[in-house]
């Protein structure tokens, strides 16, 4: 598996639909394999104009519409909220969440990143430490 070779760092670009920029980045970054449902293992949030949003998936599986591994007994996050991520109850970010402008919305979730706006832009980008 390509995380589990050796250490990795990641680092998550963002940008709202105003142009506003922002990033993370995370030590020890990686995905178990799929007999542990991809499980999302991270080590320290090193820094980032963006926050912590990643650290409340710590531990979780990836789940999608038609395999719910999150802690919500009431509902599947994945297909609640219109895309698979990394849900724990339910989400604090979610970069694969629907394509959307504006105002974030509970009753249509776009990709967020704990910020009040959906965004235009997110990509998740993993290199060795």
């Amino acid at each position: 598996m390509l995380t589990s070779r050796q250490e990795q760092e990641l680092r998550v670009d963002l940008m709202k639909w105003d142009g506003t920029k922002g990033y993370a980045t995370y030590s020890n970054f990686s995905i178990s394999d799929s007999s542990n449902n991809y499980r999302l293992n991270l080590g320290n949030f090193t820094g980032g104009n963006a926050g912590d949003r990643l650290n409340y998936h710590l531990g979780m599986q990836f789940s999608t519409w038609d395999r719910d591994h999150d802690w919500e007994s009431w509902d599947n996050c994945a297909e609640v909220y219109h895309g698979a991520w990394w849900y724990h109850s339910c989400y604090s970010s979610n970069l694969n969440g629907l394509y959307m402008t504006g105002s974030s919305n509970p009753q249509a979730p776009g990709i967020e990143w704990g910020f009040a706006s959906y965004l235009k832009f997110a990509e998740m980008k993993i290199r060795a430490a």
